[in-house]
């Protein structure tokens, strides 16, 4: 395990717990990363070192497994998660079928009020059942890369209410959004020219009374590195632990 220290100034899905007065303690984030195509090396540094500019903060990283269905070592321990604010999963496993594994990560991931961020990628097996339920939306596949203009959905929301009505990003490839729970809340959207329809891609989640924060961006670690994805998920981050 990695272990990363970040210092004030990080997601992917954190579920919330309440702060009490006074100076808050660190964060502690546990970051999951891992599969074959993507570039997990360069995201997983992008992530944490963007993530410590921004709070004060301590970060666990476990990368590893090139393979689509691998089954990530940490998974298989007692109690994983114990001790961590928060869980960043930018995992893409998708024809993983050990539906026992499945429910323990999601049992253990939303224990003892933990924040979840989730930068969504794709489940392609009918296991995924509570994995879907939790992150409050489902995703089989991506488009082609292009361009995106994202829209602020809410600005009145704290995680939105520091950036502007819209933004660009140059370069994309977005999960599309084939089903989401009526509970989310969109935060974000933009127009998916292979669907021909608007889909979310900021969004957050309660799920077992703990708060979800997800979103599609972030494909590439260029974009990753950008100032208003990293705020973005700071603010996300902060929201779901309940500092926000």
């Amino acid at each position: 395990m990695e272990s990363l220290i970040c210092l004030p100034l990080l997601l992917v899905a954190f579920i919330g717990c309440s702060i009490a007065p006074g100076k808050a303690a660190p964060l502690k984030i546990l970051q999951l990363a891992g599969e074959c195509c993507h570039d997990y090396e360069n995201q997983k540094v992008v992530m944490a070192e963007g993530l410590k500019l921004r709070f004060d903060c301590e970060i666990d990283t476990v990368h590893e497994g090139d393979d689509s269905d691998y089954e990530l070592t940490i998974f298989k321990m007692d109690n994983w998660a114990e001790g961590y604010d928060g869980v960043l999963f930018n995992i893409c496993y998708g024809p993983v079928e050990n539906e026992t594994m499945i429910l323990d990560v999601v049992d253990q991931a939303t224990s003892e009020q933990k924040g979840i961020v989730a930068i969504l990628y794709r489940e392609t097996t009918e296991v995924t059942a509570a994995w879907r339920a939790m992150l409050g939306v489902s995703s089989r596949k991506h488009e082609k890369k292009h361009p995106v203009m994202v829209s602020n959905r809410n600005s009145s929301h704290p995680i939105m209410k520091d950036f502007s009505e819209a933004w660009d990003i140059p370069e994309e490839n977005l999960y599309i959004i084939f089903d989401r729970a009526e509970e989310i809340e969109v935060l974000g959207d933009t127009y998916v020219p292979q669907t021909e329809a608007t889909h979310p891609i900021i969004w957050t989640n309660e799920y077992r009374e703990e708060r979800v924060f997800g979103r599609t961006l972030g494909y590439f670690a260029k974009a990753m590195a950008e100032k208003v994805y990293l705020d973005l998920v700071a603010n996300g981050t902060f929201w779901s632990v309940g500092r926000m």
